[in-house]
């Protein structure tokens, strides 16, 4: 085997090394250069979905601020129709009103021999609230305490203005039983 011997000059070459060390540099550039561009075409293409998202989402805020605003029309036209019942000397009635407030309006005495009249009254009340010309809704509000009405007569009632609601679109009806 031979001996490797050093130069008499004691120089080392260093050929070698900057051939390793710029292969790793260039290595490193590379690998540099071609992250940087996986970045940029990622962070493109996070830009584009976002980009995406915002446009959906203010196309979607559109659509509820048209929404809300046929809401609030629609609902500044609506008809309330107040519906409470009450008892006095002549028996068990019924107060209808327009609007939220209950206190004035068309009684309509109760009675479980009066129950074809009382429906036919509840009917025409509501229909007179309807314009087929120009429809806008009608929402019916029962405040109903139990203990002033019969089984037979508040079934009257609520069938009467469910099948109110069944045929006219524009009907809403719904009840509240206080005395539950």
């Amino acid at each position: 085997m031979r001996r490797r011997r050093r130069s008499s000059g004691g120089q080392i070459d260093m050929t070698p090394l900057l051939d390793v060390l710029f292969s790793i540099l260039f290595i490193v550039l590379l690998a540099g250069a071609q992250s940087e561009r996986d970045n940029a075409a990622s962070a493109r293409g996070e830009e584009d979905r976002l980009v995406s998202q915002i446009r959906e989402l203010e196309e979607k805020l559109t659509a509820r601020e048209d929404q809300m605003e046929s809401y609030d029309t629609y609902h500044a036209r609506a008809v309330i129709v107040t519906v409470t019942n009450f008892s006095d000397d002549a028996g068990h009635r019924l107060r209808l009103s327009i609007g939220l407030d209950p206190g004035e309006g068309e009684a309509i005495l109760l009675g479980t021999d009066r129950l074809e009249s009382v429906r036919a009254r509840l009917r025409s009340f509501v229909e007179r609230c309807l314009d087929p010309a120009d429809p806008q809704p009608v929402y019916i509000l029962f405040y109903c305490e139990k203990s002033l009405i019969y089984k037979s007569e508040y079934d009257a009632v609520v069938d009467t203005f469910t099948d109110l609601q069944t045929e006219h679109k524009e009907v809403f009806f719904k009840f509240a039983n206080e005395g539950e």
